[in-house]
């Protein structure tokens, strides 16, 4: 079963209305870059991303059918709650989902799930040193279960599956975005669009002089350096969150910047509404940093 990292109702905004497709830009080599057009069931995600192991057969998906699907459902109806009615129709709760959601587009990715698992390893070895030989047999189908499972689990609690309670880094990152100013920017009458890629949270410097070496600290950049957080919502529109002013700057230049951003971040694949950003792509896709 494939699992989308990147939900289908967020690709869905870059489908080509006339083949309900979209442009896809991959390498399927080091050096030659593609593009093809895809069924959003077959992009942005990955084979048994969230599988659960040492469970029944109906029990495999269940990260993916009983959290992600419920999730992206709500944050689809959020999205298009931001799309026609703008950042100030969202309540407190729609505030607080999306904040679960852009987090989980932050970690649910394989790359996230092999480091937890890589830092979880230490983590049972200390569980086993400190079990009793009777409670390691009193509890050996949970013990199992969470050796080979823990990092999904894990993960999938950073973006508020509710099973080990609420977790603290996620309650930071909340209140870090929701102290921030929300806005969105419409490009609609702008020649260019949006593009976006399989990691379209993007948290980056307003400006050279204040970067700050990123350490996994969220909540610090956002609330005490110069840092933005951004995602763009449709071909046309793009989500900011920031504890200052909006920058003082044209659409189109942000817009671009946005974009190059987006290449920047992208980790294997770049989506596109058109083709009218191809020699961009193919210019900076694996060749570029983030700009200011």
């Amino acid at each position: 079963m494939n699992h989308h990292h990147t939900p289908q109702f967020y690709l869905a905004k870059w489908k080509d209305p006339t083949d309900s497709k979209v442009n896809t830009y991959y390498y399927v080599t080091a050096e030659k870059l593609v593009c093809k057009k895809r069924g959003t069931k077959h992009i942005g995600c990955s084979e048994a991303l969230y599988q659960l192991y040492n469970v029944e057969d109906e029990g495999k998906d269940m990260l993916e059918t009983q959290h992600y699907k419920i999730l992206d459902g709500k944050a689809s109806n959020i999205m298009m709650k931001l799309v026609k009615e703008g950042v100030l129709s969202l309540n407190q709760v729609e505030r607080e989902l999306w904040c679960d959601f852009l987090f989980s587009m932050l970690i649910r990715n394989k790359e996230q799930i092999e480091r937890t698992t890589l830092h979880s390893r230490h983590i049972m070895s200390e569980v086993d040193n400190s079990m009793s030989e009777e409670d390691k047999e009193k509890y050996a189908f949970e013990h199992s279960f969470f050796k080979v499972n823990i990092a999904n689990m894990v993960i999938a609690a950073l973006s508020g599956y509710n099973v080990f309670g609420p977790q603290e880094v996620l309650v930071e990152f909340k209140q870090a975005l929701l102290s921030l100013r929300w806005w969105i920017d419409d490009y609609a009458s702008l020649d260019l669009n949006l593009i976006t890629c399989d990691r379209p949270v993007i948290i980056y410097p307003v400006s050279e002089e204040n970067i700050y070496q990123y350490n996994g600290q969220i909540k610090t950049l956002l609330q005490e350096c110069d840092y933005i957080l951004s995602m763009p919502i449709s071909p046309s529109q793009c989500f900011f969150a920031y504890k200052g002013k909006r920058p003082n700057k044209r659409l189109n230049q942000i817009l671009k910047a946005q974009n190059f951003n987006i290449i920047a971040n992208a980790n294997n694949q770049i989506y596109t509404l058109g083709l009218n950003h191809d020699k961009f792509i193919r210019k900076y896709f694996k060749n570029s940093q983030l700009i200011f």
